[in-house]
């Protein structure tokens, strides 16, 4: 099992190495109380700076837990691509989201961005809050993921701020630009991601932003949601070949897709009594389990027990699959099974 890591306000670095040193509140109620570690049972800690320390749990009592520090590691996992996301503000969850996701993704800074239709934001102590409710939500990500340096995420800026206080590589999410990123040259220095809100940015917003320099990027035909899912994803790419068209990348979706759709078209014909020639053995035989479960209920609904099904799913014990099963039977308009 994996060490837990720990992110902690101590001075960590070669100079700890055989030293006992308290954890701090919080990181000493998640690992006793939460996460139940007892005296003895190895542990990661590192400051947000760089480096790790391999550390042991020394002591546990009602006042807190000590840690003996074994070995330090100046490990970097950082990505050779600098990538500040400038993100407008959206909904609570998804703002959250957005942030763990760039950090897991290997951002090295996180700029909130106040737009015309961008969600509110608190002014003063209470916006202040929520900056560093953000904060956490990366420090927590890099305890997840491995990194070593936690992104900083400052203090939300209005949009003709950033327009005019960005230099190097500088890219806006607009929908219906016509080049992609694969067009564009591999960059040679930071690059600065501009994501709009839930509603887009508005006209006079991106014709601000060409007017300051900033090149329109399309990710494609269709328009995905504000957050991470439109533009993390691709931040991968970027930090890899800067290229959204790699042809073994393009093919390995392109079968996948051709795989789900083919399952989903084949369920309606089953259910007809029809077998269609070239349908995909999954859906009767169950060559994944998930997809066997929710597709042997499926067929169960209408009479059909597929022959291989595992029976975990011909039981449907899986709240889901009964649940992809209850669906499908409203789709259909089939009465449910006796």
């Amino acid at each position: 099992m994996q060490a837990p890591r720990f992110h902690v306000a101590l001075a960590l670095g070669p100079e700890a190495v055989g030293r006992d040193l308290p954890l701090p509140d919080a990181a000493a109620h998640h690992a006793v109380r939460v996460l139940r570690l007892a005296a003895g049972q190895p542990l990661v800690l590192f400051d947000g700076r760089g480096g790790e320390c391999t550390a042991t749990l020394a002591q546990v009592d009602k006042r807190g837990a000590t840690v003996r520090v074994e070995r330090y590691d100046a490990v970097e996992r950082e990505s050779a691509l600098a990538i500040t996301l400038l993100q407008a503000v959206i909904a609570n969850d998804m703002m959250d989201y957005a942030v763990r996701k760039a950090t897991e993704l290997g951002v090295t800074a996180v700029q909130p961005v106040l737009t015309a239709r961008s969600a509110p934001l608190p002014a003063g102590e209470r916006g202040e809050r929520r900056r560093l409710h953000w904060q956490q939500v990366a420090v927590a990500a890099c305890e997840q993921c491995g990194r070593n340096r936690v992104p900083a995420v400052a203090a939300a800026a209005p949009l003709a701020a950033v327009l005019a206080g960005r230099t190097g590589r500088r890219l806006i999410l607009a929908p219906g630009a016509a080049q992609s990123l694969a067009a564009r040259p591999s960059p040679d220095g930071p690059v600065a991601l501009l994501v709009g809100p839930e509603g887009g940015f508005a006209p006079q917003e991106i014709a601000a932003a060409r007017g300051a320099g900033w090149g329109p990027l399309g990710l494609g035909l269709r328009v995905r949601p504000a957050g991470a899912p439109r533009a993390w994803p691709r931040s991968r790419r970027m930090q890899g070949s800067w290229d959204f068209d790699d042809p073994a990348r393009r093919r390995r979706n392109s079968c996948a897709q051709r795989r789900v759709g083919a399952a989903s078209a084949a369920m309606p014909l089953r259910r007809e009594g029809i077998a269609p020639e070239g349908a995909p053995t999954n859906v009767a035989r169950g060559a994944s389990f998930v997809g066997a479960a929710s597709a042997a209920n499926v067929l169960r609904g209408h009479g059909i027990a597929p022959e291989g099904a595992p029976a975990r799913a011909q039981r449907s014990s899986s709240r889901a699959d009964r649940t992809v099963a209850s669906a499908a039977r409203r789709r259909f308009r089939t009465p449910h099974p006796p």
